[in-house]
Protein backbone atom coordinates (compact mmCIF):
# COMPACT_ATOMS: atom_id res chain seq x y z
CA UNK A 1 0.00 0.00 0.00
CA UNK A 2 1.21 3.36 -0.90
CA UNK A 3 1.47 5.85 1.72
CA UNK A 4 -1.23 8.29 0.62
CA UNK A 5 -3.90 5.45 0.86
CA UNK A 6 -2.94 4.37 4.26
CA UNK A 7 -3.30 8.43 5.22
CA UNK A 8 -6.92 7.86 3.00
CA UNK A 9 -7.78 4.68 5.37
CA UNK A 10 -6.73 6.28 8.53
CA UNK A 11 -8.83 9.48 8.08
CA UNK A 12 -12.10 7.35 6.80
CA UNK A 13 -11.94 5.20 10.39
CA UNK A 14 -11.15 7.99 12.14
CA UNK A 15 -14.17 10.12 10.86
CA UNK A 16 -16.16 6.73 11.32
CA UNK A 17 -15.04 6.46 15.36
CA UNK A 18 -16.32 10.22 15.57
CA UNK A 19 -19.06 9.71 13.77
CA UNK A 20 -20.09 6.29 16.14
CA UNK A 21 -18.95 8.71 19.10
CA UNK A 22 -21.15 11.82 18.17
CA UNK A 23 -24.37 9.72 17.49
CA UNK A 24 -24.06 7.61 20.86
CA UNK A 25 -23.90 10.32 22.77
CA UNK A 26 -27.08 12.21 20.84
CA UNK A 27 -28.71 8.81 20.99
CA UNK A 28 -28.34 8.29 24.65
CA UNK A 29 -29.38 11.61 25.27
CA UNK A 30 -32.28 12.00 23.96
CA UNK A 31 -33.54 8.63 25.25
CA UNK A 32 -32.57 9.52 28.95
CA UNK A 33 -34.37 13.10 27.95
CA UNK A 34 -37.41 10.80 26.96
CA UNK A 35 -37.02 9.10 30.14
CA UNK A 36 -36.99 12.13 32.43
CA UNK A 37 -40.15 13.37 30.94
CA UNK A 38 -42.54 10.06 31.36
CA UNK A 39 -42.74 8.52 34.68
CA UNK A 40 -44.47 5.51 35.77
CA UNK A 41 -47.33 5.96 38.65
CA UNK A 42 -48.93 2.30 39.37
CA UNK A 43 -47.46 0.56 35.75
CA UNK A 44 -49.13 3.84 33.81
CA UNK A 45 -46.66 5.97 32.14
CA UNK A 46 -47.89 9.35 32.83
CA UNK A 47 -46.96 12.94 31.19
CA UNK A 48 -44.92 15.05 33.85
CA UNK A 49 -46.55 18.04 34.37
CA UNK A 50 -43.68 21.19 33.87
CA UNK A 51 -46.16 23.94 33.39
CA UNK A 52 -45.87 25.49 36.58
CA UNK A 53 -44.07 24.55 39.88
CA UNK A 54 -45.27 22.89 43.16
CA UNK A 55 -45.29 25.91 45.41
CA UNK A 56 -47.14 23.64 48.36
CA UNK A 57 -44.71 22.08 49.74
CA UNK A 58 -43.14 25.67 50.99
CA UNK A 59 -44.32 26.56 54.92
CA UNK A 60 -45.03 30.51 55.57
CA UNK A 61 -42.61 31.65 58.28
CA UNK A 62 -43.89 35.01 59.76
CA UNK A 63 -44.73 38.58 58.65
CA UNK A 64 -41.82 40.95 59.01
CA UNK A 65 -42.82 43.48 61.25
CA UNK A 66 -42.24 46.85 60.54
CA UNK A 67 -39.09 47.51 62.07
CA UNK A 68 -37.44 44.96 60.31
CA UNK A 69 -38.99 45.75 56.83
CA UNK A 70 -40.14 49.54 56.87
CA UNK A 71 -42.30 51.06 54.24
CA UNK A 72 -41.90 54.58 54.81
CA UNK A 73 -44.92 56.19 52.96
CA UNK A 74 -48.47 55.36 51.93
CA UNK A 75 -47.61 54.28 48.25
CA UNK A 76 -44.18 52.42 48.65
CA UNK A 77 -43.75 48.99 47.46
CA UNK A 78 -41.84 46.59 48.29
CA UNK A 79 -40.68 43.82 45.75
CA UNK A 80 -38.94 40.83 46.57
CA UNK A 81 -38.01 38.10 44.24
CA UNK A 82 -36.83 34.86 45.50
CA UNK A 83 -35.30 31.97 43.33
CA UNK A 84 -37.12 31.62 40.40
CA UNK A 85 -36.78 27.66 39.35
CA UNK A 86 -35.94 28.54 36.04
CA UNK A 87 -39.37 30.81 35.16
CA UNK A 88 -37.33 33.49 33.73
CA UNK A 89 -39.99 34.08 31.32
CA UNK A 90 -42.59 34.20 33.85
CA UNK A 91 -40.62 36.84 36.09
CA UNK A 92 -40.56 38.98 32.96
CA UNK A 93 -44.06 39.00 32.68
CA UNK A 94 -44.62 39.93 36.07
CA UNK A 95 -42.13 42.41 36.21
CA UNK A 96 -43.72 44.51 33.64
CA UNK A 97 -47.28 43.95 35.24
CA UNK A 98 -46.15 45.97 37.83
CA UNK A 99 -44.53 48.42 35.94
CA UNK A 100 -41.14 47.33 37.17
Amino acid sequence: MTTSTQDMQRSLVAGSVITFFLLFVFITGVSDELKRRTTFFGGKQTDLDTSFPDFSQYNFLRTLSTEEFPIRGKHDRIITVGDIHGRNDTLRQDRHAIFF
